[in-house]
């Protein structure tokens, strides 16, 4: 009983292409075949030409325009006598092609002419010709004297009707069963694809029973290590690890910022609320409450977004709105309100993500940008576009960051030495740049600054409004 498949776009196109391949071959082989059969039949019939006009040169003579017979026999055979089913239609001519000698049975035929060749290159030749509605197969010999000058021609013909007979019925029977070969060639490739996709489904399967809840285990179909099953069990085995490890990290984070950032913040949240409900304090000093408890709010909604993106990377809607990148820059230009920074931009750019979590990420490249460089130096923040791409590049002139450590200045918690010894944090807002704008079907790298300092270059593709 063959096991049904799940006839997909793969394994309907598998099924098919493999049944066309079967149909070629075998279309393919029984053509060859009769060409071949044809071709054979063909090589007998000249053989048996060939075999009898060696037998009638050999008991004949030829002198002036006679033939002496040195033996009669061969001309009283049946074949000859008669037009049996394979008959022998034999003719003999002088050199000057008068004809000398006919066999009997051609006096029970009329109009039988066949065109003699023009030159005869090689001792037999061999030409087809119709016949009424028979093909006619007729063998040509040049008899020579000694020295080599022509004496006469033996002409010897044969109908091809056995031969051409059991070629058509070759080629008949293979007509008549190719619908029963049709639904033997639907139904092997079926199997085969059946076959050749079973150890894939099998993975398939095993892979589906892998989830968040049981992460650590693998797939152990065994197959070698060197052919295409083998790779794909190892190749989904290492994604598995990098999955897995990429869960705990998320797992890591979470505790981390929960205890390290939303503790304290709701603590000082709290703490400034209650002195905006105290009096006495002089109008400045209540303006000064109220901002730390809007910045204190910002923070805690920027670690809760932070948390959200950690915890499930599919619910940040990146891709699905567009915003108006000019009014974030002009936005930030009013909360900064600080000469260190040099904005340069000209137009409306709009791109497509969500603009608070794209405001994180400029703000935090700015943040970065200000806390490792000096009072004295200058961030720029350049918006231009270059290849229908915007790019967006924070560049500051400040400690920079070691060759060595580039490659890992994204990963949530890396903090350089450098970092470490200059200033304090978590190592979280690169990793946090680096997630949004990949969610945003964008790239983020770094580079050295010249003479010294950062580079941060955003690409993301620009939305065209109509």
């Amino acid at each position: 009983m063959i096991e049904k498949i799940k006839l997909t776009q793969t394994t309907k196109q598998n099924i098919f292409w493999l049944f066309l391949s079967l149909i070629a071959i075998y279309l393919i082989f029984n053509l060859f075949a009769y060409f071949e059969l044809n071709y054979l039949l063909e090589k007998r019939i000249d053989s048996q030409l060939k075999h009898e006009i060696e037998h009638i040169g050999n008991v004949i003579s030829f002198y002036n325009d006679t033939i002496i017979f040195k033996n009669y026999d061969e001309f009283t055979e049946s074949d000859m006598v008669e037009v049996t089913a394979t008959p022998f239609f034999l003719k003999i001519y002088n050199s000057k092609s008068k004809i000398l000698l006919e066999s009997k049975n051609l006096k029970k035929i009329t109009h039988f002419e066949v065109k003699k060749p023009q030159n005869f290159n090689e001792e037999y030749v061999f030409v087809d010709s119709d016949f009424y509605s028979e093909e006619l197969r007729t063998g040509f010999r040049l008899i020579k004297n000694r020295g080599g000058e022509p004496l006469g021609i033996i002409e010897l013909s044969t109908f091809k009707s056995s031969s051409k007979d059991l070629a058509n019925t070759f080629m008949l029977f293979n007509l008549i069963t190719f619908p029963f070969f049709l639904i033997v060639f639907i139904l092997l490739s079926y199997v085969l694809v059946k076959k050749s996709f079973a150890p894939i489904n099998r993975i398939i399967g095993l892979a589906n029973e892998i989830s968040a809840s049981n992460i650590n285990k693998r797939l152990t179909y065994e197959a070698d290590p060197d052919d295409e099953l083998g790779k794909l069990k190892n190749t989904l085995n290492s994604l598995f690890d990098r999955l897995e490890y990429q869960i705990n990290e998320i797992s890591h984070f979470s505790d981390n910022a929960s205890h390290q950032l939303m503790t304290p913040l709701t603590s000082l949240k709290t703490e400034i609320e209650y002195l905006g409900k105290q009096s006495g304090f002089t109008i400045d000093q209540k303006e000064s409450i109220k901002v730390l408890h809007e910045q204190t709010e910002r923070m805690i909604s920027i670690v809760r977004t932070m948390l959200i993106l950690s915890k499930d990377s599919e619910n940040c809607g990146c891709t699905k709105s567009v915003f108006n990148f000019i009014k974030i820059i002009e936005d930030l230009q009013k909360f900064y309100n600080n000469s260190r920074i040099e904005f340069n931009y000209k137009g409306l750019i709009f791109l497509r993500g969500r603009a608070d979590y794209f405001t994180m990420v400029i703000q935090n490249l700015i943040d970065n940008a200000l806390k490792y460089s000096e009072t004295d130096k200058k961030v720029y923040v350049n918006v231009f576009e270059k290849n229908n791409l915007i790019n967006i590049s924070v560049e500051d002139f400040g400690i920079g960051i070691p060759s060595e450590e580039q490659s890992k200045i994204f990963d949530r918690f890396f903090r350089g030495n450098t970092a470490v010894e200059n200033t304090t944090g978590y190592g979280l807002g690169l990793a946090l740049v680096k997630n949004i704008v990949e969610k945003m079907n964008g790239t983020v790298s770094t580079e050295n600054n010249i003479p010294q300092g950062t580079k941060f270059i955003i690409q993301l593709e620009k939305v065209k409004l109509d």
